[in-house]
């Protein structure tokens, strides 16, 4: 082999060796040793290390009386495939990549919440994101499981109740009439037990009974703020939830001038079914529509608006940003009101592309933005009405 051959098998081999250096911190999460005890060590010059984003886990158990606390390793931490087994060990993620938490958990000891930064996950199962240079910590809280109660071989479970409130004396509906049901299953009666399966999403959602508004739901901490949202519980935990209705006030539009609705939701321009999405799996209105966010424009459903003389007062911002340790600066891309109507097939303006996949025909309103730099957004409006009857 001459020497010119030599010189390029080198050549070859030396770039493909810096590729798969280069590209090997964003494959997996690593152990940041140096990041635990101070020590700078050989990242003094490296900015990239102090820039990727780092997360510690601890294990806390409480209400132990007194007994010996099992070693972390016990409990089966896991931060994507990645075991941790001692409290506070600092790993290096990729930024801007969901990581999954989860434990197998221990014998005797149930889940009972997360703790710590407001991008640590809810509950098991959940996700953390991280943008550059953030650093958080959080904390998985077990307990023993109370004498007679569900153990961690056992599966969750969820009973799910219908309240109805200002009702003024009616006979309360039946549960069944509201069509509860769990990941679309059947319809679900009052107290029905539906076992999930642990550390998996499970929506509640209900199609509804004419005459009817859904309030909120009521219940234990790890039941959803609104219909299509989530529950997500590990082995042998159990929780009830109420699901709250109202009859729709049918005596017309509110005095003028009165702040008569408000609210918040959730949504995304790069994912067409996140958060308060009008295409999540059962959501209902209230929800965003996004079948015309190709052009920036997102259309707010809401039953509260009913007519053309109602001011609206909107702001959009990025998501959770002030929520951070230490909070960061949430900014908001350019937004203008640009038209009321209703939310129904036909306000796609491509639906061969992007359709409305669940139109309520009730109104929304819509507005316009741009300067979208971020992908996540909150969007909070009150509606006052102006007519004079």
């Amino acid at each position: 082999m001459d020497l010119m051959n030599k010189i390029t098998i080198l050549g070859v081999i030396g770039l493909v060796a810096l590729i798969f250096g280069m590209s090997m911190p964003e494959s997996g999460l690593m152990a940041s040793a140096t990041y635990n005890n101070g020590n700078n060590g050989s990242h003094d010059n490296d900015d990239s290390y102090y820039d990727s984003p780092k997360i510690k886990v601890y294990k806390v158990v409480i209400n132990n009386a007194g007994n010996p606390v099992p070693p972390m390793a016990d409990f089966g931490v896991k931060l994507k495939d990645t075991l941790v087994t001692s409290n506070g060990t600092a790993f290096t993620i990729p930024k801007n990549r969901p990581i999954t938490l989860t434990e197998a958990g221990a014998p005797g000891y149930s889940f009972v919440e997360i703790r710590g930064d407001g991008h640590c996950p809810e509950n098991l199962g959940g996700t953390i994101t991280l943008d550059k240079g953030q650093k958080i910590e959080c904390y998985i809280v077990n307990q023993p499981t109370p004498t007679g109660g569900g153990t961690v071989a056992d599966p969750p479970t969820v009973k799910v109740y219908k309240v109805v409130i200002n009702n003024a004396g009616n006979p309360t509906p039946s549960a069944e009439s509201f069509r509860l049901s769990i990941n679309g299953g059947a319809t679900l009666s009052n107290g029905t037990k539906v076992i999930l399966q642990a550390d998996t999403p499970a929506i509640l959602t209900e199609i509804g009974l004419a005459g009817y508004e859904f309030v909120e739901i009521r219940g234990d901490g790890n039941c959803p703020e609104n219909l299509g949202g989530t529950i997500t519980l590990s082995a042998g935990q159990d929780i009830e939830c109420y699901v709250v209705n109202q009859p729709i006030d049918q005596s017309g539009p509110p005095d003028p001038g009165v702040i008569f609705h408000y609210n918040t939701l959730s949504f995304s321009y790069a994912d067409p079914t996140y958060g308060d999405s009008c295409s999540a799996p059962g959501k209902s209105p209230p929800c965003i529509e996004l079948a015309n966010s190709i052009d920036g424009n997102v259309l707010v459903v809401d039953s509260e608006l009913q007519t053309d003389t109602t001011i609206v007062l909107f702001s959009v911002v990025e998501t959770d940003k002030v929520t951070q340790t230490p909070p960061q600066f949430a900014r908001s891309p350019i937004c203008v009101l640009s038209g009321v109507g209703p939310h129904s097939v036909d306000y796609a303006q491509a639906p061969e592309i992007s359709p409305v996949v669940n139109p309520s025909g009730q109104m929304g309103f819509e507005f316009q933005c741009s300067l979208i730099e971020a992908s996540t957004f909150k969007v909070s409006y009150a509606l006052i009405e102006t007519q004079r009857q």
